[in-house]
């Protein structure tokens, strides 16, 4: 608190707050009897000399503040005096209101349709947006309207201004009106998937499928959303330039949308028979010897065991397992316990993707065999050049065409390094990869970043960071305890980066039903 003091010192003094919205009227803190305490217009005079706004109600805790020091009936202190109150708050100013921006509120049933989707796991999905779709002519819930902020009053009669003084209001866009009854109840137009971004809502078109992707309803191709209420059935596809909601589970099928997959159960692969491509983030409960594309990121509840795994985000099994198969997460990955306890053969990959390692290399040695090609064809060449009076006109103009192919080689150099440059530097992830454990890494893991892997062969307790680092001036692949910042430098191998992504492309065989989806309008 600022203290500001009167002549009257000895007296009174006069305590304010720092933001000016209370004062106290404080006693001196040598004690005084009852006869010698100061009357209430002696106070009030303390007051204004403190420039405080005399109002009613300052007139009347003033007035109360000397009644109790006058009151004898007060219960004395051990040395037989009456107990006086040190400092009594004489005035208060008014604090401003702040703005409310305009809000939403789900009618109850959408709101137990949140609470049984997200009940019986933790899976995160992020938002509502992903789940609740409406038919048309749905009342969906309320709108709160904005308040703008009120400008209070400190004990000096000034004004406080709000730091907030404008509330926002909610805005409805595409598929979307607010109710000719209620002027605050929010109504769909269309049937879709609600979506709320900050202030403002919208209805993205959904396509419904209230039972399964099967004979019944044939392979789906859309340009819109698509939400499935049942599952997505072995052999079947689904095709959108949107995003996917499926509140199963999706079998060995082929799936491949632009934006992002939602799936309330798990995938099911069977044996890798099927494949789930999408332009964003995939998020499932589970996912068991499945070929998985995302995007951006793959979050999976519980565990992924025997899958073909590629993120170009982030790997985020925090509370559960990965087993077998083979993964790339080129943002790295945060999981609960890395293998299993029958060491199965678990390999990672971090950072930038094999393949594309791989096909850097193969540049580079296209570059190479292209230099050479160049200088072979000039070193026979050259002496022919050196003596044309002996050339036919037939064997001069193979020459001048030989030595052009030579310069057209060394020119298609540079591009080649342009091209690998530029792919590189496509494929590093924005910061450096790490792959987090929480609980333990087991043997039969196999973490690589780049042509270098490190083999667990025994078991590593966590929480514990994987990453790359400088030691010695070296690069090496470290393991970093969380708990206690011991850093210990894991023995590593080199790995063949065409075995590699022969791996890979093995693992990422494609038909024409399993193109990710362009830019063409499906109907």
């Amino acid at each position: 608190m600022a203290s500001e003091t009167s002549p009257l010192v000895s007296q009174v003094q006069v305590l304010v707050a720092k933001d000016g919205l209370k004062a106290w009227a404080k006693l001196p803190d040598s004690g005084s009897t009852t006869a010698s305490l100061p009357a209430a217009a002696h106070i009030i005079s303390v007051l204004e000399q403190t420039k405080i706004e005399i109002t009613d109600a300052v007139r009347t805790r003033v007035d109360e503040m000397a009644t109790l020091m006058g009151d004898g009936s007060r219960s004395p202190d051990e040395s037989g005096q009456a107990e006086i109150p040190n400092k009594y708050l004489v005035a208060e100013g008014r604090p401003p209101v702040e703005a409310e921006d305009g809000s939403f509120t789900w009618h109850e049933a959408f709101q137990d349709r949140m609470r049984d989707w997200r009940g019986d796991g933790q899976v995160n999905y992020y938002s509502l947006n992903s789940i609740l779709t409406v038919d048309a002519g749905t009342a969906i819930g309320r709108i709160t309207q904005p308040h703008d902020g009120v400008p209070g009053r400190d004990v000096f009669g000034r004004e406080v201004a709000p730091r907030c003084s404008r509330g926002l209001p909610m805005l409805l866009d595409s598929g979307l009106q607010l109710s000719a009854e209620d002027p605050r109840e929010v109504v769909t137009l269309v049937a879709g998937r609600v979506v709320i971004a900050g202030k403002r809502m919208r209805v993205e078109e959904v396509l419904h499928v209230p039972g399964n992707i099967d004979f019944e309803s044939g392979n789906i191709d859309a340009c819109i959303n698509v939400h499935v209420r049942g599952t997505v059935r072995s052999n079947f596809s689904v095709r959108s330039t949107q995003s996917l909601t499926v509140e199963k589970a999706i079998e060995a099928a082929r799936v491949a949308v632009g934006h992002d997959v939602t799936v309330r159960g798990g995938i099911l692969g069977n044996d890798c028979a099927g494949r789930v491509r999408a332009g964003g983030t995939i998020t499932a409960r589970f996912c068991e010897e499945a070929r998985i594309d995302a995007g951006a990121d793959l979050c999976i509840d519980r565990e992924m065991i025997g899958s073909v795994v590629r993120v170009n985000g982030r790997l985020l099994i925090e509370n559960g397992t990965i087993i077998g198969g083979r993964t790339h997460a080129r943002g790295g990955l945060a999981v609960r316990v890395l293998g299993s306890d029958a060491n199965v053969k678990t390999p990672i990959s971090l950072g930038i993707d094999p393949r594309a390692l791989a096909e850097a290399r193969a540049l580079e040695q296209e570059g190479r065999n292209r230099t050479r090609t160049a200088e072979q064809i000039r070193e026979k060449v050259q002496p022919l050049m050196a003596n044309l009076k002996r050339l036919s006109p037939a064997q001069r103009e193979q020459a001048t065409e030989l030595l052009a192919k030579a310069d057209e080689m060394e020119w298609s150099i540079d591009d080649l390094e342009k091209k690998r440059t530029e792919m590189l530097e496509a494929a590093r992830p924005p910061q450096p990869a790490q792959a987090i454990v929480s609980r333990q890494i087991l043997p039969g893991v196999r973490i690589s970043f780049g042509t270098r892997m490190a083999i667990i062969s025994q078991v590593i307790h966590g929480p514990v960071l994987i990453e790359e680092r400088k030691i010695n001036g070296a690069t090496e692949i470290v393991a970093v305890n969380q708990r206690t910042g011991s850093v210990t430098v894991m023995p590593v191998v080199e790995i063949d980066l065409d075995e590699l992504r022969q791996a890979h492309d093995d693992d990422g065989e494609t038909d024409g039903a399993d193109e990710s989806p362009g830019d063409d309008k499906a109907t």
